[in-house]
């Protein structure tokens, strides 16, 4: 559960350098470096140990499966980001096409965050359903007074 906290606190920290990156003057690639760093490092390194946790954890296939989204997503990502520099003009500039593709990679971002605030309700339940199905300590029984 901590481990997908960390990564919920990761992917917000990524909205937030994503908005540093756009509102960086003068704006340059570098603008977004400290972005995409925490994306690909962080954020999917987190996302491969929440895997692993899950796995060793034996919480069943789903929930091991869905914990590797995230990473998944981030690949995702860094393709949108490829294909949208693709349809840049020669000169560099950005083109309306590659501006529409790249309008993707905030939606998919989304996605990150869906996924991710999921995985920590599925976690809560799995954790809630695990404590009330632990064994109780048997109640003493009353003791009767006799005079």
């Amino acid at each position: 559960m901590a481990v997908l906290g960390l990564l919920f606190l990761a992917i917000l920290f990524q909205f937030y350098l994503a908005g540093v990156g756009a509102f960086d003057k003068p704006h340059t690639d570098d603008s977004f470096a400290l972005h995409r760093i925490n994306g690909m490092a962080v954020v999917t390194g987190l996302s491969v140990v929440a895997t692993i946790v899950a796995a060793v954890a034996r919480l069943g296939i789903r929930t091991v499966v869905m914990t590797i989204v995230p990473g998944l997503l981030v690949v995702v990502q860094m393709l949108i980001r490829a294909i949208a520099e693709a349809f840049n003009a020669s000169n560099g500039d950005t083109s309306g096409a590659s501006v529409a593709i790249f309008g993707l990679h905030v939606i998919n971002g989304m996605l990150i965050m869906l996924v991710t605030v999921t995985l920590i309700r599925r976690m809560r339940k799995l954790l809630a359903g695990s404590s009330a199905s632990a064994p109780q300590p048997a109640e003493a029984a009353p003791v009767s007074e006799s005079a």
